[in-house]
């Protein structure tokens, strides 16, 4: 059974267009109109739940920039990309069925008409695609012979940050990252990891090195500051269980996103192994 999907499809711009350098909200909405044609119950309820989202899509990348310009360019001949994960079991099987074998031909961004070229959904088609489900990615990384190694290395896309004490955090705080990827987990897993994971990243997973800078992106009226690069964690602890878990959550990262408002872009994560 597949629990998580995470999917790239290809675009190619079918005409020269100017679109706001980022699309979150746009691509947010494509996501919800593409699910309601194959489930509108579904798709109102994602819209209209207040809770933890079962869903990450990122932004239009790929659209260049000209120096000092406020708008990208997307141009023929130059594809873009939009990823979508899904990491609850009823709403990745919709995708897997009848979304993405429906895909239509032309998908329209602000006024640029769009090509549909491909579609991801595996890591050999594409490092950023894959599926899983949860037994197995819990497999994978708890109970293999081979004890996991004391750091965890990864990959940030997009802008990242975390909502603490009504204020952004655009670092990469251990604590606040397995914080993350265990709520999502313990919303959508069919078991649950204890909730003291987030005290033990607090006290024995600490940052190693990174090589990180911060980005901007405009949400209406608002300026969320995000940081993008790559990080690494290291897991002080020797314990065979306590330095596994880490690795299963940064493993998760790739469907469940990392911090604040990951299903309108932000937070797009890859763990790259050992």
């Amino acid at each position: 059974m597949t629990d998580l999907l995470a999917a790239v499809i290809t675009l190619d711009p079918l005409a020269a267009g100017e679109l706001d350098p980022f699309q979150g909200r746009a691509m947010h909405a494509l996501f919800l109109d593409l699910t309601g044609r194959a489930d509108a119950r579904l798709a109102q309820a994602l819209h209209d739940s207040d809770g933890i989202k079962p869903f990450t899509s990122s932004n239009l990348a790929g659209m260049r920039v000209p120096d000092r310009a406020n708008k990208a360019l997307a141009q023929p001949g130059i594809p873009l990309r939009w990823r979508i994960t899904t990491c609850e079991p009823s709403l990745t099987a919709l995708w897997i069925e009848k979304v993405l074998p429906a895909l239509p031909e032309t998908l329209t961004v602000g006024d640029v008409p769009l090509a549909v070229r491909s579609c991801a959904t595996t890591g050999e088609e594409d490092g950023w695609a894959g599926a899983a489900s949860y037994g197995d990615l819990a497999l994978r990384h708890t109970l293999s012979p081979r004890p996991p190694a004391p750091w965890i290395n990864l990959r940030f896309a997009s802008p990242t940050t975390f909502r603490s004490k009504d204020v952004h955090v655009p670092l990469p705080i251990p604590q606040f990252m397995l914080g993350h990827w265990l709520e999502k987990w313990n919303a959508f897993a069919p078991l649950s990891l204890h909730p003291d994971v987030r005290a033990f990243a607090e006290q024995e997973v600490v940052v190693n090195r990174y090589d990180l800078h911060t980005e901007a992106v405009q949400f209406g009226a608002a300026t969320i500051i995000g940081f993008v690069g790559t990080c690494s964690l290291a897991v002080r602890c020797d314990d065979p269980y306590w330095r596994r878990i880490p690795h299963l959550l940064a493993a998760f990262s790739l469907w469940c996103g990392t911090g604040h408002r990951t299903p309108y872009g932000l937070g797009q994560t890859r763990f790259f192994g050992r």
